[in-house]
């Protein structure tokens, strides 16, 4: 593969990664403005009974396994792309070494 093909790889891969982040922060954002309506609603309408809760923890638990999957195990993923590095590495040395 020559620098281009690598370059416009490379070029590739981090718009895919911006993307994937990008969507993430949007669903973030989303989940919190229908967080505050479901509490307004929630205090306005049955405040002696706290049910809001309820949708938020599950959709937290939502939002904590769409960070995961991008920041730290989805494909091009910070940890993956330093895995990536450190086996490119070692095989590099590997065959500096014969």
């Amino acid at each position: 593969m020559d620098a281009g093909a690598a370059n416009d790889l490379a070029y590739q891969q981090a718009v895919r990664r911006v993307q994937s982040k990008l969507r993430f922060f949007n669903h973030l954002i989303i989940y919190v403005v229908v967080c505050c309506m479901l509490i307004a609603i929630n205090l306005l309408r049955t405040p002696q009974h706290i049910w809001a809760i309820w949708p938020i923890l599950a959709w937290g638990v939502g939002i904590a396994l769409h960070a995961l999957q991008i920041f730290y195990v989805g494909e091009n993923s910070s940890l993956q792309q330093r895995m990536i590095e450190k086996e490119t590495q070692k095989h590099i040395d590997q065959r500096a070494a014969k």
